[in-house]
Formats: structure tokens, sequence, C-alpha cells
């Protein structure tokens, strides 16, 4: 199998050196031969994974706000929704995930772990909280814009309204807000798996309105006044491709890497 090649050394120690060399690890204690040098480097590498992660995904969201064509997407507003979106989104990731895993291998979550899941579950309804403020904000300032009225109306009373106020409020902020706190203090691991569910069920939606709603009004005026839209079966296709490859991917981590406190390579 493809196991043994997962930890095979292979002949680089030569550019291991080198790089060494011309980086101060010694000075700064992130020596490869030090104590906890595994621990530190998880941490540092960890924070940059969070911070060009978040990075990226508002990059993304600069990109709309850069389409002066679509009035709802230009602005200054959607690269910090994006931002928003990707922290929340992350974590609820994390929890789910996580406590699935757990589930599925039928193994107990460690009370260290518990309490750190309840302490996440609190800064996400933090975080949730954050979102439906800035939510409210770029609905009604987009409101006093005339380019914006109009797509905005759609989300707030039609043919979108049913998807913004069930999915996006209720199901994506309101109801895990109250779900996370009330879990983070009862200590209820299912409440907490529950909202993060919620939370990524309503995000989805939310983006999927955020492209299509904005294309709704035709610039030329002698099209129809209303357009609608269809996901093709190649696009349901790629999207149910990369949900596969991401849990695929998460699979073979949880399956070779040493996740659990004390696991190391070797024992491997």
């Amino acid at each position: 199998g493809l196991r043994p090649y997962l930890y095979q050394k292979f002949p680089i120690q030569k550019l291991e050196t080198k790089i060494n060399a011309l980086l101060p690890l010694e000075k700064m204690g992130l020596s490869l031969d030090s104590d906890g040098a595994e621990l530190r480097w998880a941490r540092i590498v960890c924070a940059l994974a969070l911070i060009f992660a978040l990075l990226g995904y508002t990059v993304e969201g600069s990109l709309f706000a850069h389409v002066e064509a679509r009035p709802f997407w230009y602005g200054a507003l959607i690269p910090i929704d994006f931002l928003l979106g990707a922290s929340f989104c992350g974590l609820s990731w994390i929890l789910a995930a996580g406590i699935i895993t757990y589930k599925v291998k039928g193994e107990e979550i460690p009370s260290k772990l518990k309490d750190l899941f309840y302490e996440m579950a609190e800064i996400l309804a933090l975080l949730l909280s954050v979102g439906l403020l800035f939510t409210a904000y770029k609905m009604g300032h987009g409101l006093f814009e005339p380019v914006k009225a109009k797509t905005i109306m759609l989300f707030l009373n039609g043919p979108f309204s049913r998807a913004f106020w069930m999915f996006e409020i209720g199901i994506g902020l309101v109801l895990p807000i109250l779900i996370l706190l009330y879990a983070a203090r009862r200590k209820k691991i299912a409440g907490i798996l529950i909202a993060s569910v919620m939370v990524l069920a309503g995000y989805f939606v939310k983006r999927y309105d955020f492209v299509v709603a904005s294309q709704v009004y035709p610039l030329i005026k002698k099209q129809h006044p209303l357009s609608s839209y269809v996901p093709t079966f190649m696009e349901v296709l790629l999207i149910s491709g990369i949900i596969g490859a991401i849990l695929l991917t998460y699979t073979l981590g949880v399956k070779f890497l040493p996740l659990k406190e004390g696991e190391s390579y070797h024992a491997l």
C-alpha cells in the first residue's frame, strides 16, 4: 500500500542543512532538535495557515468588490463579508469535523478536547453575532443606494426572501447563536454539532444567493425584467467533486497523521 511511503525519508538532508543555516532557528528557540520543537512548529504553521486562509477568502471577496457592472457586488463591504464568513465557517467546520470523527470511530472525546469545543462554541457564537449585525448594516445601508436597492429587495421581500430569512438569517445565524450558547453552558456536544452544521448549510445558501440574485436585473433594458438560474448537471458534479475531495483529504489525514495527543510519526 501507500502507507509505508508516507513516512519515508528522502535524501534531502543537504538541502535541510542549508536552509537551517540560513534561518536563525537556534536564536528563535525553534531548532528541530530542541525539546518541544514539534509543538512550536505546529503552532507557527497553524497560525500561518489561518492567516493565509482568511486572506485568500478575503481576496476572493475583493474580486467581486471590483465588479462595477453588478452593483450588489461592488463596494468595500464585500471583502469584510467574505472575511467574516471565512472565520465562522472555518470554525464550524473544525467543530463539526472533530465531533463527527470521534462519533464515527466510536471513541470518547477527551475531557480537555470537550472543554476546548465548548470554548470554541462560545467564540463561534460571538462571530455569528458580529456577522448578524454586519448583515443588518449591509442590507440597511444598501437600501439607501438606488443602484443596490432593487437587488436587496429581492432578499427582503422578493423571490429570494425565503432563502434569505430562513437559511441565511434563521438557520445560518440566529438559531446557531442560541443553540451554541445553550450547548456551551449545558455542556452538550450534540448541540454544538447541530449548530455547526446549520452554519455551514446556511452559508452555502447565502453564497449561492449572493451570486445568483446579483445577476437578476439585466444590464440591457430590452431583456426580460427578471431572469432565473438553475445549476447545470456539470456544475452540480463539480461542486460534489470538490466537496468529495475535501472529505477524502480530511479522511486520509485522520487515518495517517498523528492527530491525537501523544502520538508521533514514529509510532505509526
